[in-house]
């Protein structure tokens, strides 16, 4: 059975690009451009994710707090902060459940080797 992943992006284009990444790696996906979604979506079936990737700069919730709510329900997720300011990366990421960090613009290489490791 295919992983599936959670893609949150405010960027319709990058979450759809998201999407496409982890579609060549053969992994199914859920695109969601609102923060608020994604959380309700990941409530719903936290184990049916077997990892989240989301934006750090959204302007109805930063990732760094998605990444909050989403470990409060499901501790073991893995997430990946994407953020095109490595600046706005918060310090402490492994704290909130981050095991990844993709810088933009992220190459299809380290896409794809972020995702394996978080996934194995």
């Amino acid at each position: 059975m295919a992983h599936k992943i959670l893609c949150v992006d405010d960027d319709p284009a990058l979450a759809e690009l998201c999407g496409a990444l982890c579609k060549k790696m053969g992994c199914n996906f859920v695109i969601e451009t609102n923060p608020h979604e994604a959380l309700r979506l990941f409530t719903e079936d936290p184990e049916g994710f077997a990892a989240v990737i989301v934006d750090q700069l959204m302007p109805e919730m930063r990732g760094e707090e998605l990444a909050k709510h989403l470990v409060r329900v499901r501790p073991d997720i893995p997430i990946i902060l994407t953020t095109g300011d490595p600046e706005n990366a918060p310090a402490s990421l492994d704290k909130i459940g981050v095991k990844g960090v993709l810088i933009k613009p992220v190459t299809r290489q380290e896409f794809t080797e972020t995702v394996a490791a978080v996934l194995s």
